[in-house]
């Protein structure tokens, strides 16, 4: 039997699955291997969270627009994505695509920094499993 996938969603686009975070906010204590940074707004990168579940080999994916803070901060291994590319970073496999809303003016079409994420989990055999969309 393989192991079991557990996902959690902690606050609005806030995931976690097993240890790969997605945009960590009001996150409880843990080791993320992965953190994935969609945009800079304070519900999708939250350093206090981060704090939280970072250890000395979590790889980051962010965007460009908090790249340099987070390179600031830590020595992490940090890759900066764009949307609408296909990507697979240390076997881990995902798309990326743009990210805005119609309707608000926080989330404009301009911004295309903003990601929407597609990851391309392994699941074992005896367990249904779906892709995820942070």
């Amino acid at each position: 039997m393989g192991d079991i996938m557990n996902i959690d969603v902690n606050y609005h686009s806030s995931i976690r699955v097993n240890d790969i975070y997605v945009d960590p906010y009001n996150v409880s204590e843990g080791n993320a291997k992965y953190i994935f940074i969609t945009h800079s707004h304070y519900d999708h990168y939250s350093f206090e969270d981060i704090n939280k579940i970072v250890t000395e080999n979590t790889v980051f994916v962010c965007t460009s627009d908090v790249y340099n803070d987070l390179k600031s901060k830590l020595s992490n291994e940090i890759f900066v994505v764009e949307p609408n590319k296909s990507y697979s970073i240390n076997g881990l496999k995902f798309e990326t695509f743009s990210s805005y809303n119609i309707n608000k003016k926080f989330h404009p079409n301009q911004r295309i920094q903003q990601i929407r994420l597609v990851l391309f989990l392994e699941c074992p055999l005896d367990q249904h499993c779906h892709n995820l969309m942070g």
